[in-house]
């Protein structure tokens, strides 16, 4: 572990694996007990995931930019399958809604289908006739089917799909911009903490074990809000401790200190 890159990171809240590993297990455990539900539940979750995930990968920042390119490259994939398994997932949902609640042979108008129709109509269909001409490709004539020739249940469940995908969209971009701030502010801390380490001549030797300037050994001890607490190897009743701040940056060391 190294302690310079796993603060900041920790208070960058970036360090978040350890919530989608103990979720795996939750599920596992209780797929035992009606796996079908479960696994079915599990996938659409794994879906939706993946599908804003994708997109909070595209939108944040990266260290490099071999980094932002492969990231981006790789997240256009898990995107377009993400899309295609939440789209499957909310569509059944939203058939069963529509089979359960509501009557089949209605033609009642929805407001948001309409609206998805419209920006359709005007936006999405000149924009892609236009990049087809260009990119000489076969224009289309229509991309929904116009709401007087679809039952209520149809439009509830185009439009809601529709919605969900929009709305996932704009939550994943969102966590991707909102986590730029903090992912710059890890690096930055990370970079301080290598310099401070080296000028107080602390070096990690191996995993959870430092060693300073004058051949103490230390072992990691715990971690508390603003400090690390590290145990001298052989030397009882004694700690050292490195101070931080709220961006994970070191700002003091006490070295080996008697308690």
């Amino acid at each position: 572990m190294s302690i310079a890159r796993t603060v900041p990171k920790v208070i960058g809240g970036s360090a978040l694996a350890g919530i989608g590993l103990s979720l795996g297990r939750d599920i596992y455990k209780s797929s035992k007990k009606s796996s079908g539900y479960i696994l079915l539940i599990a996938i659409f979750i794994a879906a939706m995931w993946l599908y804003v995930q994708s997109w909070t990968w595209i939108f944040r920042n990266y260290r490099s930019v071999l980094g932002q390119i492969f990231a981006r490259v790789f997240s256009v994939f898990t995107l377009i399958i993400g899309l295609a398994l939440t789209s499957v997932a909310v569509l059944f949902l939203a058939i069963g809604i529509s089979d359960s609640f509501i009557d089949q042979e209605s033609m009642a108008p929805l407001f948001l289908y309409s609206s998805a129709y419209w920006v359709s109509e005007n936006l999405v269909l000149p924009c892609y006739n236009f990049v087809a001409g260009l990119a000489d490709w076969e224009g289309v004539d229509q991309i929904m089917t116009p709401p007087n020739d679809l039952t209520f249940a149809d439009k509830f469940v185009i439009s809601s799909t529709l919605a969900t995908l929009v709305l996932f969209s704009i939550l994943g971009i969102y966590r991707g911009i909102s986590q730029r701030r903090r992912r710059t502010l890890a690096w930055e801390a990370e970079e301080h903490n290598l310099k401070f380490m080296t000028d107080i001549g602390l070096r990690e030797v191996s995993n959870n074990q430092f060693v300073d300037q004058d051949n103490n050994r230390y072992r990691f001890e715990k971690e508390y809000a603003n400090m690390i607490e590290l145990f001298p190897i052989g030397r009882r009743n004694r700690r050292a401790y490195i101070e931080f701040d709220e961006h994970g940056k070191f700002q003091s060391w006490s070295g080996i200190v008697k308690i």
